[in-house]
């Protein structure tokens, strides 16, 4: 299937678990880092869809038919099983997503730019969630963050020479210690006390790829105002998981960029807009409820089966 990626992958019930203990760790960065970069089970299937700005009312109201807002605080007596307490739950999400919200996520790439044109000009779009060649189709390294959480970093396995999943050994790094970090020339420790061993190690293992690959420099920030979606709990053995990217801005970025511990602020300046939010769905399981079975015959969204999406 060229449109949503199809393919015999990893299996689904253990991503689908795996899901579930990122969705409990409360953490929205950890979703977005799982979410970009775990590949599809052997159940699987993604979409990415542009959303015209007029059609977004229409289509938070749809996505809620069938999700929830994932990541709101819940009121002590919101645990409660019966159908008036889930009905309020249902009308408080759907308040929520109607809320104004700031610009709150973003992600940054890090790569040589004809090498990084490279990989995505060398793979079809429908091997690219073939874990034998999503490495090959991958900055070198990248960046997402959230407001007020730690920066994780991704550095593609072919690239760092990781030996276990780099989507368990992300280094978390504060804000204001980013442009640190990234200068190899000056000391840097993991400000994480509970995981400290295991940021200490990751982020070693950054830096170092960061000291002996001078090449692959910052080459786009993408930010966004972002709202998350995970399924409800009556879809039977099919699970999915959505984000909706609204007033997206891009902007080329050096080094330069990230040497301030205001270098956030200053990606909003002088960057620029893309017209479209974009929806992005991934689904796993088979049987239930297909939500992008649903959003492909719905004239609110337009697919993009030739995008792959990674902000």
């Amino acid at each position: 299937d060229l449109a949503h990626g199809r393919g015999a992958r990893q299996s689904s019930n253990s991503i689908k678990k795996h899901m579930d203990q990122v969705l409990n760790s409360g953490d929205p960065v950890d979703f977005d880092y799982h979410f970009a970069h775990q590949p599809m089970g052997d159940h699987g299937s993604r979409a990415v869809y542009w959303v015209h700005p007029d059609q977004l009312v229409e289509l938070q109201v749809l996505l809620l038919q069938y999700t929830r807002a994932a990541f709101r605080p819940m009121s002590s007596g919101s645990r409660s099983n019966s159908s008036t307490s889930s009905t309020r739950r249902g009308s408080q999400s759907r308040r929520d997503s109607f809320i104004e919200k700031k610009w709150d996520h973003g992600f940054l790439i890090l790569d040589d730019l004809r090498e990084y044109a490279k990989k995505q000009s060398t793979v079809l779009v429908s091997d690219m969630e073939d874990p034998r060649l999503n490495a090959a189709t991958q900055p070198a390294a990248s960046l997402v963050w959230n407001s007020n959480t730690d920066v994780l970093m991704r550095i593609n396995t072919k690239e760092g020479g990781l030996d276990k999943d780099s989507l368990e050994s992300a280094p978390r790094i504060k804000p204001k210690s980013l442009p640190s970090f990234l200068d190899t020339d000056k000391n840097w420790e993991p400000s994480t006390p509970v995981s400290y061993d295991r940021d200490k190690e990751s982020s070693q293992v950054a830096r170092r790829w960061l000291a002996t690959s001078p090449v692959h420099e910052p080459l786009i920030a993408c930010l966004s105002r972002r709202s998350r979606y995970v399924h409800l709990s009556n879809t039977g053995d099919c699970r999915f998981w959505a984000t909706l990217d609204t007033d997206i801005s891009m902007k080329s970025v050096s080094r330069e960029d990230l040497s301030s511990k205001d270098w956030q602020q200053g990606l909003r300046e002088d960057s620029k807009s893309f017209p479209h939010a974009v929806l992005q769905v991934k689904q796993e399981g088979s049987g239930g409820l297909d939500l992008i079975d649903i959003l492909d015959h719905s004239y609110l969204v337009s697919a993009m089966p030739s995008l792959h999406y990674t902000l």
